[in-house]
């Protein structure tokens, strides 16, 4: 037991300094109380593994085997519970912050993701600006063309009238709608700008190993919401809303009193651009997906969805905290039984009955030799040592009446 106890206590020192390094990542606070906190609850768990363990070796397994199995599910369950304990508090210190930043590397995945999306959605608005052009550019030779030779109106040949002056208050709307598409292209192309800067700059924030993870989380955490808000820029710099409202007006057509040839020849120019502009619209406006909102504290239970990217470290946790007790604790059970089963199988008379603890414990200094006789000779004192030998037949001394003829029964000479 020399050789379990320094085992158990290496492992309960070994536990408890995985625990003093890990929780400083969990506890909050900082200089004399985050260490009196880390050292309290370091020595205690330390303590009281070691003593659960020990107990359940040296106590529960001897007693399993005797036949008393509450002893057995009474140890098995303690040390699960102190392995599970001390798995739960070692691990999650252990990897805490590298499960923080991996919370934070995919959140920057996420927004540049959700960057791109708005960038292509942008990028399919801005087909509307050639449809405004071109409908701008149409008024324009439509006016010169009215102007010149009553290309509208059909009267004449030529002159400013009221279609004129219909076909130019069109092309008023139509300019002015396009300039407001050229002030939003070049809002969105900024807004592009600054939003790969910032991505730029959270990936350097939350790359920077020399700052600690929770400097560098509110650091990332401003940026984001500066990104945020970048991103509603984006989304508001082409005047959708307004190509909407004048589509639906070109479409309506123009009304000049008086002229009713004139009124169907204008509106169905106006009609063309109306729906040309009504279609760029059906594939441009895309709504993107809204942005993941921004990563909280990393907690404890969030560390063991992470145990397949941390494999190794849980791994090597679960076998100091739960795998070596727990082997330790079946082979002293097996070998209880192994030698409960030499000392105690049946014989020919009523064998007495074994001491397994005292046995497990001082068989070796029970052997002058420290070699073992073969196993269950129950004619020889090999097998059980505190039992008397058996004297051979031959022996007059066998029957127990014999006695020594030089001595009397009172001990004289006979």
């Amino acid at each position: 037991m020399g050789f379990t106890t320094a085992i158990l206590a290496t492992t309960a020192m070994c536990s408890g300094g995985m625990m003093a390094l890990g929780l400083p990542n969990i506890l909050s606070g900082e200089g004399l109380w985050l260490a009196a906190k880390v050292s309290l609850v370091t020595v205690a768990a330390t303590a009281i593994a070691f003593a659960v363990n020990k107990f359940a070796i040296e106590r529960g397994a001897p007693l399993t085997v005797i036949g008393y199995r509450t002893a057995g599910a009474v140890s098995l369950a303690s040390m699960l519970a102190v392995g599970g304990t001390m798995f739960a508090a070692t691990y999650p210190g252990l990897v805490h912050k590298d499960v923080a930043f991996l919370a934070l590397q995919r959140h920057g995945e996420a927004l540049s993701a959700g960057i791109a999306e708005r960038n292509a959605a942008a990028g399919r608005a801005a087909r509307i600006m050639p449809v405004v052009d071109a409908g701008v550019a149409d008024l324009s030779r439509t006016l010169e063309c009215e102007i010149r030779a009553s290309c509208i109106s059909g009267r004449g040949s030529g002159g400013y009238g009221p279609v004129a002056r219909a076909i130019e208050e069109s092309l008023g709307r139509a300019q002015g709608v396009a300039g407001e598409m050229a002030r939003g292209r070049s809002a969105r192309t900024q807004a592009l700008k600054d939003l790969t800067g910032l991505i730029a700059d959270y990936q350097s924030v939350l790359s920077d190993t020399t700052r600690e993870i929770a400097a560098r989380r509110i650091a990332l955490k401003t940026i984001d919401a500066r990104l945020r808000q970048r991103a509603i820029d984006l989304r508001e710099a082409l005047p959708l809303a307004l190509i909407r409202a004048y589509a639906a007006d070109l479409e309506a057509g123009a009304s000049i009193p008086g002229r009713t040839e004139a009124t169907r020849r204008l509106s169905a120019v106006l009609a063309r651009h109306g729906a040309a502009l009504r279609e760029v619209l059906s594939t441009g406006e895309t709504e993107a997906s809204a942005f993941p909102p921004f990563p909280g504290r990393t907690g404890v239970s969030a560390t063991f969805g992470h145990i397949p990217h941390f494999l190794p470290v849980a791994a090597v946790a679960a076998l100091v905290e739960l795998v070596l007790p727990l082997t330790l604790w079946i082979y002293t059970l097996l070998t209880l039984s192994w030698r409960s089963y030499r000392r105690e199988r049946p014989s020919p008379r009523p064998a007495a009955k074994v001491d397994l603890m005292a046995e497990f414990y001082a068989d070796d200094a029970d052997s002058p030799t420290g070699e073992h006789p073969a196993p269950g000779d129950d004619r020889t004192g090999a097998g059980a040592p505190h039992r008397p030998r058996r004297r051979a037949r031959s022996d007059p001394r066998a029957n127990g009446r014999w006695r020594d003829p030089g001595h009397g029964p009172n001990g004289g000479t006979s």
